[in-house]
């Protein structure tokens, strides 16, 4: 969590943004079989906002 933190001190993400992040990488630590949500989990699920962030970009730039 400590990442995600980061990034929202930052200002890189909204709070909502904040709390996507967390349901995607609790939906892909459930998926693993895991128990806890791990960095991995954050930095996957991270990743999957930047790329909704660049489908945006190309489809509407």
């Amino acid at each position: 969590m400590e990442l995600l933190e980061g990034q929202l001190k930052n200002c890189h993400i909204s709070m909502r943004g904040y709390e996507r992040i967390k349901k995607v990488a609790k939906t892909i630590c459930i998926m693993d079989g895991e128990h806890k949500v791990k960095a991995a989990h954050m930095i996957e699920a991270m990743s999957y906002r930047n790329l909704d962030f660049l489908n945006e970009v190309i489809l509407y730039d």
